[in-house]
């Protein structure tokens, strides 16, 4: 009987440890993660037309780019009532930031953070004419519905910026599109922007 005993507490044993080293020799589920940098297209030569109603403008990606701030902010270029302006951006570190230029150099600005929940705040400070300037940003909607007539896009994100008490603006943007509506309220002059069409390469 002992020897029985024996015999059947070897095979518990072994079958045991054979259920043990299987458990830990299973692969690991993988996990999938969503790619990110959708709100900023970066491929040369993508383009979006803008419509105010009054005017439209066209923004173009083009080869030239700025190295600062350890990161490489892409130039785009937007020809608006026939004159050319040029705006940098970039994504790092899950941030969307833009460059604000004058005679003193360049600052600093996140206008979008990566997997933004409602309610989310933050706020950038810069200096003009050697004032302190606050941006304050809040993600008002993640999931927002545009239609602007000729192209239209769910699950967008709705930013507020707020700059004192004159001047708002309300982003939208869409995952591999980017802007996609904007209204800004400037001392009371409302101006709504519609993107109408885009191409990304």
């Amino acid at each position: 009987m002992k020897n029985k005993w024996i015999a059947f507490s070897l095979v518990l044993l072994l079958v045991l440890n054979f259920a043990c080293k299987k458990k830990t020799t299973e692969e690991p589920t993988p996990i999938v993660t969503e790619a990110e940098g959708l709100f900023l297209p970066t491929k040369l030569n993508s383009t979006w037309t803008y419509d105010t109603g009054v005017v439209k403008s066209v923004i173009t990606i083009t080869n030239n780019y700025k190295s600062v701030f350890g990161k490489q902010y892409n130039e785009y270029t937007m020809v608006y009532n026939s004159v050319t302006s040029k705006a940098y951006y970039a994504y790092s570190k899950k941030e969307y930031t833009s460059l604000y230029t004058d005679t003193a150099g360049s600052q600093e600005i996140t206008y979008l953070k990566e997997r933004p929940v409602v309610g989310q705040k933050w706020n950038d400070t810069i200096t003009v004419a050697s004032s302190p300037v606050i941006y304050k940003y809040e993600v008002l909607e993640t999931n927002a519905s545009i239609n602007n007539g000729t192209v239209s896009f769910s699950n967008v994100v709705h930013v507020k910026l707020s700059i004192g008490t004159t001047y708002a603006n309300d982003a939208y943007y869409a995952k591999g599109v980017g802007l996609v509506k904007s209204v800004t309220n400037n001392n009371a002059v409302i101006t709504t922007s519609l993107l109408k069409s885009y191409t990304i390469l």
